[in-house]
């Protein structure tokens, strides 16, 4: 797999590279930004900004009778 590093949409930092087990590389292009950016994102970024945002959105799309 390619281990040229990408860099997250929203801190600008290096998206750390997905290892198995044994320390193989399998994923290189870190998480989804949506809703908060349009992009890919570091582990950090997505724990702690993208994943909470998704969690309110859903929380007032359940408040407001969405599915």
């Amino acid at each position: 797999m390619n281990e040229e590093v990408h860099t997250c949409v929203i801190c600008q930092g290096d998206i750390e590279h997905q290892k198995d087990e044994n320390g193989k590389v399998f994923w290189t292009r870190g998480h989804h930004a949506y809703p908060l950016a349009k992009g890919q994102c570091c582990n950090t970024c997505h724990s702690v900004n993208v994943m909470p945002l998704r969690v309110t959105i859903a929380m007032f799309d359940m408040l407001e009778g969405k599915k």
